[in-house]
């Protein structure tokens, strides 16, 4: 079990971005897939609800919907998962919006229970249209997950929630997050067969102005991004070499089995070539000062 505080934590991934290291995080259902990323050099992983609905073959998008107590059921596989982690923090995902909890009594047994840090995990901040407008409207918005945040801060806990948006930075900021990850949005098969997936210059400029936002609160906050557009290699250090103080990229990794643990330790691999990219471009860019 890892065991370090907070502020360690915080300390270390503070230090690796600056001397130009790119964080990789991981977040999954599979407990299997938890313990082998402990191996990889990973920094960090974030343990969801989400593995029953992946060894039955359905998407993790499932976990986002009322079939399962995600809290419950994250809280009771965090007994097997912690202990045989040890190398990395371990982040709960937690629902913010689960109307029978009273969260700050949860988040301080998570706490106990050996979890490092939280994320919010299912967020609202995936959906959208006449339905988010309504849970919005009800006490089960983007709002009350910035308010398990801060509870969560308070209790000493890492946190690195998904945003969506620059305004969502800022008030996670405020709340006291010790890192956002910017997420670029679901992608389809349909939309791509569309051509409706956002480019990436366009992520790019959202980067720029949740970082313009959030940082105006606290200079500080580490800000990394997850989605399609940076899970390739390619797009991943692209992105470095636009805006090489992201401090980190997040991959969600939901398979099972031998090949997709393979599948894993390349990912992971891809992603550490990235720091000789990030530390050249923000050499440049200080050179250019």
């Amino acid at each position: 079990m890892y065991r370090k505080s907070r502020q360690e934590i915080v300390d270390l991934f503070r230090e690796r971005s600056e001397n130009g290291k790119l964080l990789t995080g991981i977040g999954t259902g599979m407990e299997q897939i938890a313990k082998h990323g402990d191996h990889l050099g990973a920094d960090f992983l974030a343990f969801y609800h989400t593995g029953r609905l992946q060894r039955a073959g359905r998407s993790m998008l499932a976990g986002m919907l009322s079939y399962d107590d995600a809290n419950t059921i994250v809280q009771e596989l965090g007994d097997e998962v912690l202990p045989a982690v040890r190398k990395i923090p371990v982040l709960a995902g937690v629902c913010g919006t689960d109307p029978f909890r009273k969260m700050t009594m949860f988040l301080g047994k998570l706490r106990e229970q050996g979890f490092n840090g939280v994320q919010n995990f299912p967020t609202v901040g995936i959906v959208d249209g006449r339905f988010r407008a309504n849970m919005e409207g009800t006490n089960m918005g983007y709002q009350v997950e910035v308010d398990m945040i801060r509870s969560a801060h308070e209790l000493d806990l890492f946190t690195c929630p998904f945003i969506f948006d620059a305004e969502q930075g800022e008030a996670m900021a405020r709340a006291g997050a010790d890192m956002l990850l910017l997420h670029f949005g679901l992608v389809t098969k349909k939309a791509q067969e569309r051509g409706a997936v956002p480019s990436l210059e366009s992520c790019c400029d959202k980067l720029r102005q949740v970082m313009e936002k959030s940082r105006a609160v606290r200079r500080d906050i580490l800000i990394g991004c997850c989605g399609q557009q940076v899970d390739s290699l390619e797009g991943a250090a692209q992105l470095m070499q636009n805006i090489p103080s992201t401090a980190g990229v997040f991959t969600f990794f939901p398979g099972k089995g031998e090949e997709s643990e393979k599948g894993l330790s390349t990912k992971v691999r891809e992603y550490r070539s990235l720091d000789r990219i990030k530390r050249a471009a923000l050499q440049r860019r200080g050179a250019g000062r």
